[in-house]
């Protein structure tokens, strides 16, 4: 099953340049993804994340109810399928048998149930508690109107059974659950560790990532997530390392200290142009979406860092393969090649999927 798309990210992104020769540096472990934010992240407590970084690590190490497809339409994640009443107010949510916590317990209803209510308390001050706002009492019970959760449209009917009640006929609520806040929590570990059950040695969760280490404002490790349901992702290990200065980030990049960068401005005017090599390790099927372009799938197809699709439009001719594998290493001057009018089309786009690529605005051949 493919994984949640995921916005475009990044402006730029320039892949594994060493990968083609252009290092001198001793081999690596390619297994390891080494990667660059702007910021610590403010919280991995997806209750409370409101930012893009917190989110892009959470959707790596998290799964929900739902997810989107390549149309940006919802489709089964968790719940392997989703059941409307006749009046189009009761949502009953079928979990699948098959998904663990890192810590090897079930993920189960009672799960979404508690994390649901807990974005709804007043008391944790939520900033996106209205996105559950078409549930039955969420508005009047985080408003403190009523006291009482158990008043609230959201129940656990079995481990496997999550029945949602509506205020009116929702039809797009099964987007609403493709967002993190409404993401499982286990109660048991949010109540014994408290502010600090998102630390590493406490924080459980579901993804095809686990988080490992957090050594605050230096990087963050994520890891394979064993117990994870579906494709195993495509590298063993992510290496997240918090620059705040792009150009700082820029030099990692070509000192061959970090694997993908966004590029600050006036690197981007360089326009880079990236290449994509056999040597990646790629795991998992090379898929086409659109018929624009072409879509390598490097994991489960996942957000960032350990999962990314490559689109490149058809009219490059020669000057670029258009999204092939590049086996020749005499191409790698290709990397670096300045080009004097606009970019080459090629969008670096995250999770399941591209749409198709935009019309090219570039010269069918390059110019001198």
């Amino acid at each position: 099953m493919m994984r949640n798309f995921i916005p475009l990210i990044f402006l730029i992104l320039t892949l594994y340049p060493s990968l083609l020769g252009c290092s001198g540096r001793e081999a690596r472990d390619f297994r390891t993804f080494r990667m660059a934010v702007r910021a610590e992240p403010p919280t991995l407590d997806w209750t409370l994340a409101t930012d893009s970084i917190s989110f892009n690590i959470l959707t790596n190490i998290m799964e929900g109810l739902t997810q989107y497809n390549a149309n940006l339409k919802p489709v089964p994640a968790l719940a392997e399928r989703w059941e409307f009443s006749e009046d189009g107010k009761t949502l009953r949510y079928y979990l699948r048998d098959d998904v663990y916590w890192t810590d090897g317990k079930p993920v189960t209803a009672m799960d979404f149930e508690f994390s649901w209510k807990r974005l709804l308390n007043p008391t944790t001050a939520a900033q996106y508690a209205y996105f559950l706002s078409d549930v039955e009492n969420a508005v009047e019970y985080n408003s403190g109107e009523i006291k009482d959760p158990s008043r609230v449209g959201v129940t656990a009917v079995s481990p496997h059974i999550l029945e949602v009640r509506l205020n009116k006929p929702v039809v797009y609520f099964p987007s609403i659950t493709t967002f993190m806040v409404t993401f499982p929590q286990r109660e048991d570990i949010v109540k014994l560790h408290g502010d600090r059950w998102t630390n590493p040695e406490h924080i459980v969760t579901n993804g095809p990532f686990r988080l490992s280490e957090w050594h605050h404002e230096y990087k963050l490790v994520l890891k394979t997530n064993e117990n994870f349901y579906d494709t195993r992702p495509g590298f063993d290990a992510v290496k997240i390392y918090i620059v705040e200065e792009p150009t700082t980030a820029l030099t990692l990049y070509e000192t061959g200290e970090l694997d993908v960068i966004e590029l600050p401005p006036v690197a981007t005017r360089l326009n880079y142009v990236d290449i994509i090599t056999d040597s990646m390790s790629v795991s998992g099927p090379s898929t086409m979406s659109g018929s624009a372009g072409r879509s390598l799938t490097l994991s489960t197809g996942r957000a960032f860092p350990a999962f990314f699709k490559v689109e490149s439009c058809p009219r490059r001719r020669g000057f670029q393969k258009e999204c092939s594998v590049i086996t020749n290493k005499s191409e790698r001057a290709l990397i670096l090649k300045k080009q004097k009018s606009c970019w080459p089309r090629r969008d670096i786009r995250m999770g399941k999927g591209c749409p198709p690529c935009p019309p090219c605005t570039i010269p069918a051949t390059p110019p001198a």
